[in-house]
Parts: structure tokens; C-alpha cells; sequence
């Protein structure tokens, strides 16, 4: 499986990681405008490569800005999302 470590390493490699945080957010949001673009034309093969760039850029950017705590603070809040009542008691 592919670590973080690697996501990030790619990212500076291919010189998409930077220290600036809002290109780094640009990026995200645009890749997940892909993503929807995707879902909206239903094509399931672009559909999963958007999800996996969305995941690459979140765990480079993870490991890049907080490469001690993340993982530790995802654990957290997903035991905190597990005791959250159902949709957190809203209607949505």
C-alpha cells in the first residue's frame, strides 16, 4: 500500500507540493471538480483515478503540514464520529 510518506514524495518530485497552503487547496478543489465531472458523464474509469488524486493530494499535503499528528488526529475523529448520533442528528 502506499504511505503518505510516498504520496508526498511524488508530490514534490513532480513538483506539486508546496509550502503555500492555498495553491495546495486550489489543487484539491479542482480535483474534485473533476470528480464530479465524472460522476456527472458516469464514467466509472475517471471516476476512481479523481478519487485516488484527491487522496494522494490529501495525504501529501497531510504529511507535508502535519507529518507527526495526522494520523493520530484521524483516529481521533473517526472514534469521535462513531459515537455521533445518526447524520449527527440532522435531517440533512
Amino acid at each position: 500500500m502506499t504511505s503518505q510518506k510516498e504520496c508526498r514524495a511524488c508530490a514534490i518530485d513532480s513538483g506539486f507540493l508546496l509550502h503555500d497552503k492555498l495553491p495546495q487547496l486550489v489543487a484539491f478543489i479542482s480535483e474534485v471538480g473533476e470528480w464530479a465531472e465524472a460522476i456527472r458523464k458516469n464514467d466509472r474509469a475517471n471516476e476512481i483515478e479523481e478519487v485516488v488524486d484527491i487522496i494522494v493530494r490529501i495525504f501529501a499535503y497531510a504529511e507535508e503540514h502535519f507529518p507527526n499528528s495526522w494520523h493520530a488526529n484521524l483516529l481521533q475523529k473517526m472514534f469521535f464520529n462513531r459515537n455521533r448520533p445518526f447524520k449527527h442528528g440532522k435531517e440533512f
